[in-house]
């Protein structure tokens, strides 16, 4: 697999969104395709999320967003279609759902408020 820290970009800031990334490759095997490791880490987020600090959201969802505001395209279609996605879906299952909303940016939310009116 491509070298974790570069794969994840702007993520791998978030000591919490690097370390959910190793549980992912453990799980998965160091060849995990790059949108299976960014759908756990959504699915991560979404099951940590109660347990996480207000500034570690923000620090979070605030890298998500620059992630997602990327000119790299590559970049925002993992962040995209892997991260949000399996957060939005594993937030709706635990009910967590309305607490995540408020820290999403503006792109993640519009992505988010298109890719559910399609799906």
């Amino acid at each position: 697999m491509e070298n974790r820290r570069n794969l994840l970009g702007v993520l791998a800031r978030s000591e919490r969104l690097y370390a959910a990334a190793s549980d992912v490759v453990v799980d998965y095997g160091e060849d995990v395709p790059p949108t299976v490791l960014y759908g756990g880490l959504g699915r991560t987020l979404a099951r940590e999320f109660t347990s996480l600090s207000t500034p570690e959201k923000v620090q979070i969802f605030d890298a998500i967003e620059e992630a997602m505001n990327s000119e790299e395209v590559r970049q925002v279609e993992l962040v995209a279609t892997g991260l949000l996605e399996g957060l939005f879906n594993a937030s709706v299952k635990l009910s967590c759902w309305e607490q995540i909303k408020p820290f999403l940016g503006i792109r993640s939310r519009t992505y988010l408020s298109a890719w559910t009116s399609w799906t």
